[in-house]
C-alpha cells in the first residue's frame, strides 16, 4: 500500500533534502513531488512566482497519479505547506483512497545568524527575509484530526526527527544529492 508524506517548511528549511534524505534509507519505492519541479528546466530551477498557481497544479496531478500507481511505496509533498487550505487537498485525497499519511514539519536547527537571513541564503526561489518573515507569520498548525506532525530539525550533514514529548527518536545523515 502507498504511504503519503507531507513535507512542511518555510523556504531554506531542508525539505527536499530531509525527503532525499527519507528516499535514500527506505526500502521502498519512494516518488517526491513539489512545485518546484514544475520550475526545472534543462536541470536548471527558474523560478517564475506569476505560474505559482499552474505550478501547485501540476504538483497535485503528479501526486494524485502517483498514489494511483500500485507501485509506489511513498509519496511525497514537498511545498511551503504554511497554511491549512495548501496540504487540504492532499490530505483529502489520501483520505479518500485510505492511505497512510505522516506530515513532517521540518525547521532548521541553531544558526550563527537571524533564521530569516539564513532561510534566505538557502532557499533556491530567491525570497528574501521579509518574505520568509510573512510567510512564518502566515503558519498554521495542523488540525487536531490531522495526523500529528512529527517535528524535524535541519542540522548541517543531518536531521533530528523529534516525538511527542520533544526527544530525539532518530538522526538521520543528510543526502545533498539527488
Amino acid at each position: 500500500m502507498t504511504k503519503v508524506i507531507i513535507a512542511r517548511g518555510l523556504p531554506g528549511s531542508g525539505k527536499d533534502t530531509f525527503l532525499r534524505s527519507l528516499e535514500w534509507g527506505s526500502q521502498r519505492t519512494f516518488s517526491i513531488c513539489g512545485a518546484d519541479d514544475y520550475f526545472m528546466v534543462d536541470g536548471e530551477y527558474r523560478f517564475d512566482i506569476t505560474k505559482l498557481s499552474e505550478a501547485h497544479d501540476a504538483c497535485f496531478a503528479k501526486f494524485v497519479e502517483l498514489c494511483n500507481d500500485n507501485t509506489t511505496g511513498t509519496v511525497a509533498v514537498s511545498n511551503t505547506n504554511a497554511q491549512i487550505f495548501e496540504m487540504a487537498p492532499y490530505m483529502m485525497y489520501a483520505r479518500l483512497r485510505k492511505l497512510p499519511v505522516e506530515i513532517f514539519e521540518v525547521i532548521l536547527g541553531q544558526t550563527n545568524q537571524p533564521l530569516y537571513l539564513e532561510l534566505q541564503g538557502r532557499n533556491v526561489h530567491g525570497a528574501m527575509d521579509q518574505e520568509i518573515g510573512e510567510m512564518a507569520a502566515l503558519w498554521e498548525s495542523a488540525p487536531d484530526f490531522w495526523p500529528k506532525p512529527v517535528e524535524v530539525q535541519s542540522l548541517d550533514k543531518a536531521f533530528r526527527i523529534f516525538d511527542s514529548e520533544g526527544f530525539i527518536t532518530e538522526t538521520i545523515p543528510a543526502v545533498t544529492e539527488g
